[in-house]
Parts: structure tokens; C-alpha cells; sequence
């Protein structure tokens, strides 16, 4: 076939074209990568201000001083990293009891911020929004912030202003007064220290004037200026933790989520679920619905509030992950950088803890002491019209919950401190009145439904005169300001005060007692710093012949209150591990594990967490629990606010932190292939199980037993529990995924070993 030549023409045109087109786009991919080169050149080189402050603490050392310099710098970034962690830990304090901040142990949400493990000062976190009023405030409420300044030109308290503070009092402590050159004979005079600490755009800069002269066999020099750059972006951190609680500030997002998981556990009228803020029924021949205020308090905590706060989380962060379900959209803050910085590098995470206590109260017109039930409505005239809408099943509930929380919210970035890793925690408090985001601002606000009063309260129902005396179980003296409380079932009411009598010579106070029948009928006694079982007694007016008996009490008749005070206690809690042993036999290589009763210390990156219940004698008493937290670096705390003798259930979690200070990130259950006959017609079938990681807080084991306490256990003043490791941080290298199942075993290994791990007094 032959070619035409305006055929060849055209060709020889396309191919140019091609070639022109090729080239092109070279020429466009070099201008976009150099560009590119130049943008992070610019955006990630020290800017100009920043060349500038190096140079000035770059200073001419000779070389026979320079190990001198070096070792300074070093001590100065260790020191400086050492406080970074402590303004983490603390939502920008290094010392929140130093810097004016109150905590309440026993109620956290009465103070400035709150302890992540009870009375462990060490675990302080601050609020940077919370109600500053108490939590029963009507009029005249604040709420307020101990969210510190980031920069030094705001004051003393300032997290740049605490961080000089920090290296000025604490370098010397890694310095050592230089002893290490002098034992090699060089003569060192040190003047007075002062730092300077900027919180620039991607990291810390920690500057130190030093003023040192070293002489070293006759060779002399004097320097004072060093320097250490801490890969930590505080600044961006600090501005994510800001818009956190910018938003709660304006959106109230916290109460928002907590009133919609209150009405989404109400199920309706079902009694297992939280009381709702309305309803009504109409259903002729169904009882009413009632609820407990108490139970509803422990199904706030333990099944709404402990698992429902972690499912908040920033959008574009990290450990951001979208969720089907539109319920818990509700529970995602979109926060844009007012600077346009990405936070894709910082994860953030929300938590409430169970053993955080919880302001709780619910008011409505159907509340009784304790009791939760439907709205009485008094018709007087019209009294019949009520039966009869009684009898019809007509029933209205209007609850209003009244609800205050600690939320710790912690900003972690993995790459900080060179992968290291780094975590900034600060609190946020939730507060919920009458079903409502509390607004802190105006003059507070109205009762809207307030309980009824109690019969047995009314003046004039008293008719039997009663002396009641409190003692202290223990010395037999008198115990003073013992509040007497009255009531049965859903009624109660306050007696009087115990006070002392200076011709008796005992805390006592005369009461009228009510008229009150059965066993349901109970007298208790409450002082702070003591604990007391109520006492069934029924009240019984003009009918002396029955009362012999020692459950009734007459006019003129005295009952005697044994008051047991909390006794300070030392806790000590070691560790017994479960290890992983090798056995030869025939068939080849098996694993087994072995129980070894030895009492070793926690490591530095171990924690237990213990819990003490006491066991209730009767429905009537209070509920009683105590926590502790140690680790290897305090393997002992004082229990707050005591024990007393008891029946008790013991809980111990032992913790694994990871990363650790070994350079260990995870914990590893290594694959294991399964394998299985297939049957008459098949042959073997092999699978695989796991690998599966833990690179988080690693449950390590613990311990679960029932307790009984005396005074002689408690007057030993210190308490020695045990834990079973199980597995064994010894172990770890040795895991795979059939070994997961010892994780699950920690209360049968406990009944198993139970003889080993009881506690040891004194």
C-alpha cells in the first residue's frame, strides 16, 4: 500500500505534537516540584527569628570544654522535657497544689479540678470550664476556668513562666555540681542560673544563661550561654485543647449528649432503666412504675456515663473514625484551626471513670425520700374524680435530674519528644439542671418542681420522748454532732443533733419519735468521718407492755449508737507472677503455666488499682467503697478516708502502661496454627488464630476475693495486698493467642491461690 504524502505530512505533525505535549507536562512536574521543595523549605526551616536565637546561644567552646557544654545542653533538655511531662499530666501545671488550685477528694466537681485516681495528688487534673459555685447553687452562680496562659507575658502562672521556674529550681538536680569533671580534675565555678523558655511554632526552645568557669591543668575559659530544642508542638496542642473547651463553652455538647443518654435509658416506664422527664400512661388495672434514686444514680454512672463519654472524638484527628449510627454522629466536634493547622497527628480521647464521684439529685413532685414514682395530685372537693382516674390507670411522671461530672480529655501526640510520644490532659465539668445545660450566667434559677415534704417530719407527729446516745465503738467516747435521721421506706426525717451533756458526760440528744410500725421502721446515724448500721426500731406510743422488746421503743426509753471511725491505713500492694514454662515430652515441646508464690515489686510502668467494698448488712445501709493507686516509683499511699471492720470485696487491676521506659510499645500474641481431623471423608484442617496487640494500657492480672476486716487488722496501720500477674510482664515475649485466655482467669487463678495472695497486716 502506499503512502500519500500529505498522509506523511500529518504524521510527521502528530508525532511533534505528542513530543511537545510530553514535554509540557515535564516542564509543569519540575515547576510543581520545585515549588514544593520551596514550601518546605520555608514552612519547616528555622525561621529567620529562630536562626537568630541559635546563633546567640551558639557560643566558641574550646574543645578541651566542650564535653562541659554538651553535658549542660543535655541536663537543660532532660530537665526541660522532665517539666513538659508535668504540664501535661496536669492540663498545663507543673504543680497545681503549688499554683493556688483546690481539690475535693470526696466530691470532685465542689473544686478547681479532680484526681484521676483518689486522694493521689500526683493525678491532678484541672478544670478549664467548670461550675465554681457549689453544686446546689441557686443564685448568684459562676462558672470559671483554670485554664493557664500559654506565653510569659501573661504572668507568673503562665505555662512558659512555670516552665523557668521549673529549670531554674530543678537543672542543678542533674548537674550534680559538676562532680563528674571535677574527679578528672577540672576546676568548675558555676554563677547563678536563668532561663528562657518560647513556646515557638512546631516545638519548645529552651534557652539558659550559666555563667561557668573551667580551668583544666592551666587552660581557661569562660562560657554562659545554652540552648536545647524540645520536638514537643505545645502550641498546637495547647490551641486543640483550647477549642475543646471553646466549644463546650458555647454548644454545652457535654450536658447536650448527657440529657440525650438519660432519655434514651428511660425505655419508657421500665423500672430498669432512668426515671424519664415526662410521661403519662393511661392503662386501667396497671400498677404505677417506681424507681430508686439511688439505683438510678449507679446506672448513671456505671451504664450511661462510663461508657458513653469515650464515643466523643475531633473530627480530622487521629483515632477519628466514622460511625453509622446517627445517635452517636451527635457525639463528634468539628473544630476548624483558627491558624489552618492540621491535627491529623494528634489523637484526642474523652473518659469518665466509675470511682469519679457524681453530683446527683432529682426533684418532682413524685419524689419521696428515696423513692421514684408517679405525680400525686390532691383534688379536694373533686377527691372522687381521683379515684375514679386512678382507677382508669391515669399516671403522670416529671422527673428533673440535676447532674455534675468530671470528663478528662487527653490530647496525645505520638510523635513528639522523637517518637516518644506526649499527652496533655485537662478536664472539662458537665453540669445538667432541671433536664438543661446549666447556664451560668443570670441569677441562677427556679425550683420547678420540688419534692413533697414527709408525714413523718410534720411537727407534732413525735410522741414518744427518746434519748439517743453515740460512742465511738472503738474508745467508748462520745462521739459529738452525730446527725439522727428517722424513716420508713420512702419517708424520712432528721431528729436532731447528738451534742454533749455535761451531767451525763455523753454525746446524747432527746428526740420525739413518731408512731411507726414494723420492721420496715429505721433510726440511722451520720457523722463525716465515721460509720454507723442503721438500727430497725420500730416507735410504739402508750403501750408500755410491749416494750421488752429490743426492737421497739417506748417513751422514755434510750438507744445507744456504736460509731465506728475510719482509721487511717498504709496500703502496699506486690505483685506473684504466672510464667510460662517449657516441658519436654516425647511428643515434643509443651508450654505450661505455673503459679509462683514470690512477692515482687511493681516496675516503674506498673500500676494497681484497688477497690474495697464494704459488704451491706442491710438494705438500709450505705453504700461504702474505698480506692487506692500505687506503682513502682510509690509502691505506697494511705487509703482515704480509712477502713472500718467489715466484710469487704477485694478488686485488684494490675496495669501495664505502653509504651514503657524500655522502649517496649506493644504486647504481642503471637499466631498459632490450629489444626483439626475433617471428618471420616476428609483429611486435616489447619487455621490460623491471631496475631493480636495491645498498644495501649495492658491488663496484666489482679486479684478478686472476699475479705473480713477487724479492728486488730486495721489497728496495724498498714495493709500488704497482692496481685497475680497473669500473664507475667516476664513473659511477654513468650505470648501467643492461646495464652489470652489467662487473661480471662484472673477470679478462678484467685479462689486457686487464694491461700498466697491474702493480705498481710502490719
Amino acid at each position: 500500500m502506499t503512502k500519500k504524502e500529505g498522509d506523511s505530512f500529518l504524521l510527521s505533525k502528530t508525532i511533534f505534537s505528542k513530543k511537545a505535549q510530553i514535554t509540557f507536562f515535564i516542564i509543569i512536574g519540575i515547576i510543581l516540584l520545585i515549588s514544593l521543595v520551596t514550601f518546605i523549605y520555608i514552612t519547616y526551616l528555622p525561621s529567620p527569628e529562630e536562626k537568630a536565637e541559635l546563633t546567640e546561644f551558639i557560643e566558641e567552646v574550646p574543645v578541651e570544654f566542650q564535653p562541659i557544654q554538651s553535658f549542660v545542653q543535655q541536663c537543660l533538655y532532660d530537665t526541660a522535657v522532665r517539666g513538659l511531662e508535668e504540664i501535661g499530666k496536669h492540663g498545663g501545671y507543673i504543680s497545681p497544689d503549688d499554683s493556688g488550685l483546690v481539690f475535693n477528694n470526696m466530691e470532685p466537681t465542689e473544686g478547681d479540678g479532680f484526681y484521676i485516681f483518689p486522694n493521689d495528688a500526683r493525678t491532678a487534673v484541672p478544670y478549664w470550664l467548670y461550675f465554681k459555685s457549689s453544686n446546689n447553687c441557686r443564685s448568684g452562680c459562676q462558672c470559671a476556668s483554670m485554664k493557664p496562659t500559654l506565653y510569659n507575658e501573661f504572668g507568673p502562672k503562665s505555662i512558659e513562666a512555670q516552665m523557668n521556674s521549673y529549670i531554674e529550681s530543678n537543672l542543678q538536680y542533674c548537674i550534680r555540681d559538676f562532680l563528674s569533671f571535677r574527679g578528672k580534675g577540672i576546676d568548675i565555678e558555676a554563677g547563678n542560673l536563668k532561663s528562657d523558655i518560647i513556646v515557638r511554632q512546631s516545638d519548645v526552645f529552651a534557652s539558659l544563661k550559666y555563667p561557668i568557669a573551667a580551668d583544666a591543668n592551666g587552660v581557661k575559659s569562660e562560657f554562659e550561654s545554652f540552648y536545647a530544642v524540645v520536638p514537643v508542638n505545645l502550641r498546637l496542642i495547647y490551641e486543640l485543647a483550647e477549642g475543646i473547651t471553646e466549644l463546650e463553652q458555647e454548644f454545652h455538647y457535654l450536658e447536650r449528649w448527657t440529657i440525650d443518654l438519660v432519655e434514651a435509658s428511660s425505655f419508657g416506664l421500665r423500672e430498669d432503666g432512668m426515671p424519664p422527664s415526662f410521661a403519662n400512661t393511661f392503662d386501667p388495672g396497671a400498677a404505677p412504675a417506681y424507681w430508686s434514686k439511688t439505683k438510678s444514680k449507679d446506672l448513671l454512672v456505671n451504664n450511661i456515663l462510663a461508657p458513653n463519654v469515650p464515643f466523643f472524638q475531633v473530627w480530622a484527628t487521629d483515632n477519628y473514625r466514622e460511625r453509622p449510627s446517627a445517635f452517636y454522629q451527635k457525639a463528634v466536634l468539628a473544630y476548624q484551626s483558627p491558624t489552618n493547622s492540621s491535627y491529623y497527628d494528634l489523637s484526642v480521647d474523652f473518659e469518665y471513670l466509675p470511682f469519679w464521684p457524681v453530683y446527683y439529685d432529682i426533684t418532682g413532685r413524685g419524689v419521696k425520700g428515696d423513692m421514684l414514682g408517679p405525680e400525686k395530685v390532691s383534688l379536694g372537693p373533686l377527691q372522687f374524680i381521683g379515684s375514679l382516674f386512678s382507677f382508669l390507670g391515669i399516671n403522670r411522671y416529671s422527673f428533673y435530674h440535676d447532674i455534675s461530672y468530671p470528663v478528662k480529655i487527653d490530647i496525645y501526640d505520638p510523635y513528639a519528644l522523637n517518637n516518644k510520644g506526649y499527652h496533655f490532659i485537662f478536664g472539662l465539668e458537665t453540669n445538667v439542671r432541671d433536664n438543661k445545660p446549666l447556664n451560668c450566667s443570670g441569677e441562677g434559677r427556679d425550683i420547678v418542681a420540688p419534692p413533697t415534704g414527709s408525714l413523718m417530719c410534720n411537727p407534732g407527729n413525735g410522741c414518744a420522748n427518746i434519748t439517743i446516745v453515740t460512742i465511738d465503738e472503738l474508745t467508748g467516747l462520745p462521739v459529738e454532732d452525730a446527725l439522727l435521721i428517722y424513716g420508713a421506706g420512702a419517708e424520712s426525717c432528721t431528729l436532731g443533733v447528738a451534742k454533749y451533756n455535761n451531767v451525763t458526760l455523753r454525746a446524747e440528744a432527746d428526740v420525739d419519735m413518731p408512731f411507726c410500725v414494723g420492721s420496715g421502721c429505721t433510726l440511722s446515724v451520720s457523722r463525716p468521718g465515721y460509720s454507723s448500721i442503721p438500727q430497725n426500731l420500730a416507735v410504739r406510743c402508750g403501750m408500755a407492755d410491749i416494750c421488752s422488746n429490743p426492737s421497739v421503743l417506748c417513751n422514755g426509753e434510750t438507744v445507744v449508737f456504736n460509731l465506728s471511725r475510719y482509721m487511717p491505713v498504709n496500703i502496699t500492694i506486690l505483685k506473684k507472677p504466672m510464667l510460662k514454662s517449657m516441658i519436654a515430652t516425647r511428643e515434643g515441646v509443651n508450654y505450661t503455666w505455673q503459679f509462683r508464690d514470690e512477692a515482687r515489686k511493681l516496675l516503674p510502668y506498673e500500676t494497681a488499682l484497688l477497690r474495697l467494698d464494704r459488704v451491706k448488712e442491710s438494705d438500709e445501709e450505705e453504700d461504702f467503697s474505698v480506692v487506692a493507686s500505687v506503682n513502682g516509683t510509690h509502691s505506697k499511699v494511705e487509703i482515704y478516708p480509712g477502713l472500718v471492720p467489715g466484710n469487704y470485696e477485694v478488686s485488684i487491676d494490675l496495669l501495664y502502661y505502653l509504651p514503657d521506659i524500655t522502649g517496649r510499645k506493644a504486647v504481642v500474641f503471637k499466631a498459632v496454627e490450629e489444626c483439626v481431623e475433617g471428618g471420616l471423608f476428609k483429611g486435616e484442617e489447619c487455621f490460623t488464630l491471631g496475631p493480636h496487640e495491645f498498644n495501649e494500657t495492658f491488663i496484666e492480672g489482679g486479684a478478686r476475693y472476699n475479705l473480713t476486716l477487724t479492728w486488730n487488722d486495721i489497728m496495724a496501720g498498714k495493709i500488704t495486698f497482692y496481685a497475680i500477674s497473669s500473664p507475667d510482664s516476664a513473659t511477654f515475649n513468650q505470648l501467643d493467642f492461646n495464652d489470652m485466655e489467662m487473661m480471662q482467669k484472673i477470679d478462678e487463678l484467685s479462689q486457686e491461690h487464694l491461700s498466697a495472695i491474702m493480705p498481710v497486716f502490719g
